[in-house]
C-alpha cells in the first residue's frame, strides 16, 4: 500500500497532489452545504464545514426519518454510504470520482429524503436498515460477541 502511494506521488508530483486535494475538499464543502439545506437532515462533525473529505449526517431533531433507509435508497441510485451508530447516521467519503458527480449526489439525497419523509418505509427483516437499527438499540456486550462470531465465520470461509 505504501509503495502504491509513493508511486502515485512520483507520477503526479506534489503540485498534482495538492490540486487533487483542493478539488476533493472543495467538493466536500459543496456537498456539506447541500446536505445542510435538505429538510430532515443535519450535519455532524462540521463547524461549520468539514475539515476532511468526509460528510456525515443524521436525521435532524424531530424528523421522522430512518437514516439507514436513506442509505439503502441511495445505494439503489448507485451511491455507497457508510452507516454509523450512536448517533444513527451515515457518511459519504468524497473522492476524485465524487467531485464530478457532487450535484447529482445532492439531488439524489434530497429526492430520497423528501420521499421517505412523505412515504416512510417499514423496516424489512434482513435489510441493513433493520440490522443497524436493531444493533444500535442493543447493549455493547451482545453486539461485540455477535461481531466476533461474524468475523470468525467470515474469515473461516
Amino acid at each position: 500500500m505504501i509503495m502504491c502511494a509513493w508511486a502515485s506521488l512520483v507520477v503526479i508530483g506534489e503540485e498534482g497532489f495538492k490540486a487533487r486535494v483542493k478539488l476533493i475538499m472543495d467538493a466536500t464543502r459543496d456537498v456539506a452545504k447541500g446536505v445542510s439545506q435538505i429538510k430532515g437532515l443535519q450535519l455532524l462533525g462540521c463547524d461549520p464545514l468539514p475539515h476532511a473529505m468526509i460528510v456525515c449526517f443524521a436525521p435532524s431533531d424531530g424528523a421522522d426519518l430512518d437514516i439507514y433507509q436513506v442509505a439503502e435508497n441511495m445505494n439503489r441510485k448507485g451511491w455507497s454510504l457508510n452507516s454509523l451508530q450512536n448517533p444513527a447516521s451515515i457518511h459519504l467519503c468524497v473522492t476524485l470520482k465524487t467531485v464530478k458527480h457532487k450535484d447529482r449526489f445532492i439531488k439524489d439525497l434530497k429526492d430520497v429524503v423528501e420521499d421517505l419523509l412523505i412515504n416512510p418505509v417499514e423496516k424489512k427483516e434482513g435489510s441493513s436498515a433493520a440490522i443497524y437499527g436493531a444493533t444500535g438499540a442493543m447493549p455493547a456486550g451482545p453486539v461485540n460477541e455477535l461481531l466476533k462470531v461474524y468475523t470468525d465465520v467470515t474469515l473461516s470461509c
